[in-house]
């Protein structure tokens, strides 16, 4: 390349421009006669676990409208696509460009920071492209320079704070965060530190009022306003913690209730009250069971009379009483016995499940899955229910209402299950094999429209419609039995102070319609998969 060195020679004033015309020319081909021209690398997607960290450490501070080079370098390097934008109240601040491919050999890519005209504080946020790593870079922007808040939160609540999380915002008050508390303000002025260790956050700008935010997990805050930072000293700030009120999520708590009858003997007369009263529905206590097992066979037969007619002319009576004497059979005592048994130790616990009771504030949707080990619907009881509940400020929660059962639906039940192992339908499979029904039948005869198999037949259903009228003498005779609850603990929660459980006792009294007795006992409420407390 030949340069014409007199086409530099020109008048006087324009002399300076056409010489730095000339020398530019000249510069440029001294650069570039030997080399081609640098193309940047196309971008590449960067690899699954690549990072993104800013080349500044720290708040960046500058004047207003200063200019300012922010990098940033990408592990492992890579001509990866960044893009960069403003969070926070970035006021007029303005980026060159939002997008740049990281140099291939050192990761690093930049931008040109304008800051805004005012005093703010922001954060430039740097990401790789494809949803990969970012990072974030806080600015602090003052005329009058800066200063550090040494934050001290102040609280005398019951919960634990495992660290402290401080969000600090210029040109705005905490009165306009307070709807979206507790979430960190985006662009913020950042620090944590463990209870009892400094909460400092350096360079915060002088002028604007500052929203000092402060939180402990999501389940507690606070929040002061410094409306008066001054430059280059350090402004102790108190911040006043107030605990996030306890909610129910959308799952329901399962809870179970000791049952403890407090004293025992109130309880055991109760129980011994209802037995009876299951005892005589089942049987009528003023006769012998010979003779309330003939009346109700005689019930069940197709034809009645014929069956009376019958059963006089051939005493039928006595052979039931007869059989079961030669058997040694106590259709009642067997019931009785097996009852006692079933109820000892105890009741058990009471299961259930508590949930929203949709917009209510104040009570809850109480499901009643058992008591001790009988379904709610087999004790008579039914399952859904309302129950006051609310949380104390000192996390205590608070849970009551009232249950209702049949209870000799109840006693029934329970006796049933012990035989369920042996016989799969309970006590209707054990009352015909222990009346001996088959042998019964045979040893009766029966008459022309129902002969012995018949008979026997009439016994296992006589037996049956007893056993129901036993189950049913509760309701048959009004008697609605109670079980009252008033329960509290200490709540569990998590992050978002979401209830996930407590851990606490209940006080109350049970009926049966007749009689009452106190009882007491455990009460433990979780959720079906509660996570496991953080270590």
């Amino acid at each position: 390349m030949l340069l014409d060195f007199e086409s530099c020679r020109l008048a006087p004033r324009r002399l300076a421009v056409a010489a730095a015309a000339c020398q530019l020319v000249a510069c440029t081909w001294l650069a570039t006669a030997d080399q081609a021209p640098v193309q940047p690398a196309a971008p590449v997607a960067a690899p699954a676990g690549a990072s993104l960290s800013f080349e500044h450490e720290g708040t960046l501070t500058l004047a207003p409208a200063e200019l300012a080079t922010l990098s940033v370098r990408s592990k492992p390097p890579g001509a990866y696509e960044v893009t960069f934008y403003l969070v926070g109240p970035a006021l007029d601040a303005s980026l060159d460009r939002t997008v740049a491919v990281a140099d291939a050999q050192s990761g690093r890519a930049s931008v040109t920071l304008r800051a805004p005209g005012g005093a703010t504080s922001f954060a430039v946020r740097a990401a790789l492209a494809g949803g990969g790593a970012s990072a974030e870079l806080p600015v602090s922007v003052s005329s009058l320079g800066f200063g550090t808040l040494d934050i001290r939160p102040v609280y005398d609540g019951s919960r634990a704070a495992r660290e402290w999380v401080a969000s600090v915002v210029a040109g705005t008050t905490c009165e306009a965060l307070t709807p979206a508390l507790p979430a960190d303000p985006e662009g913020a002025l950042g620090a944590t530190a463990e209870p009892g260790d400094p909460l400092l956050v350096p360079n915060a700008p002088v002028g604007p009022n500052l929203a000092v935010l402060v939180r402990g997990g999501h389940f507690m805050w606070g929040c002061t306003d410094v409306p008066n930072l001054a430059a280059n000293e350090t402004t102790e700030v108190k911040v006043f913690i107030v605990n996030r009120p306890i909610s129910l999520g959308e799952e329901p708590l399962e809870i179970e209730l000791g049952f403890v009858p407090d004293p025992a003997e109130p309880w055991t007369t109760l129980l011994g009250n209802s037995t009876q009263l299951m005892l005589d529905a089942f049987l009528d206590p003023n006769s012998s069971e010979s003779a309330g097992l003939i009346a109700q066979m005689a019930k069940q037969a197709s034809e009645p009379a014929a069956f009376d007619q019958a059963s006089a002319e051939h005493a039928w009576e006595d052979v039931v009483d007869e059989h079961l004497a030669a058997n040694g059979i106590a259709i009642v005592g067997t019931i009785k016995q097996l009852v006692a048994q079933a109820l000892d130790p105890g009741i058990g616990t009471i299961g259930g499940a508590f949930q929203h009771a949709g917009d209510s504030k104040s009570f809850v949707l109480f499901t009643l899955d058992r008591l001790g080990s009988v379904p709610a619907p087999l004790a008579g009881a039914p399952t859904d229910y309302l129950m006051s509940w609310t949380v104390d400020p000192d996390d205590t929660v608070r849970l009551g209402g009232t249950l209702f059962w049949l209870p000799s639906r109840f006693l029934g039940s329970a006796s049933s299950q012990l035989l369920e192992g042996q016989y799969p339908d309970g006590m209707l499979g054990l009352l015909p094999k222990l009346v001996r029904c088959d042998e019964l039948g045979e040893k009766l005869g029966g008459y022309e429209s129902c002969p012995a198999d018949c008979m026997a037949e009439l016994c296992r259903s006589a037996l049956a419609a007893r056993w129901s009228a036993a189950l049913d003498a509760s309701a048959t005779s009004g008697l609605v039995g109670t079980v009252a609850i008033q329960a509290s603990g200490a709540a569990r929660f998590d992050d978002a102070a979401g209830l996930t459980g407590f851990d606490g006792a209940w006080l109350g009294s049970a009926t049966n319609g007749l009689l009452s007795a106190k009882v007491h006992g455990s009460a433990l409420a979780s959720l079906a998969n509660e996570p496991e407390p953080e270590q």
